[in-house]
């Protein structure tokens, strides 16, 4: 799995976690409004801790930070699909922009398992 991910696991795992929210967000209009809100701020909130959870395993320094950042955005979708109940679009361009934003953090402070 190391091999796959190599030097980048946290900005690689970013990016398929932006790729589900968005995925997500073409497919969640075509149910009811408020399904659709519902279903994309739990993908959103699952994306973002399975992102956090399987990036502070796949580091070799510094993993619970991103734990973390994974719990924090995970926290952040769900109060942005159940407290402010945006549209499914305007959930994945928020949570893909903190995702981005997060991942320049965490990138800088996690190290790889892969040697360099």
């Amino acid at each position: 799995m190391n091999k796959i991910f190599g030097r980048e696991p946290a900005t690689l795992l970013a990016l398929i976690s932006s790729a589900v929210m968005l995925v997500t967000m073409f497919t969640a209009p075509q149910i009811s409004k408020e399904q659709s809100v519902a279903i994309q701020g739990a993908v959103n909130a699952a994306a973002a801790l399975a992102v956090g959870i399987i990036t502070s395993n796949m580091v070799a320094k510094d993993g619970g930070l991103a734990l973390i950042v994974g719990l924090l955005k995970s926290l952040l979708a769900l109060g942005i699909a159940f407290g402010l109940k945006w549209t499914p679009d305007q959930q994945a361009i928020i949570m893909t922009f903190v995702t981005s934003a997060a991942q320049f953090f965490v990138r800088t402070q996690v190290t790889a398992k892969v040697p360099a």
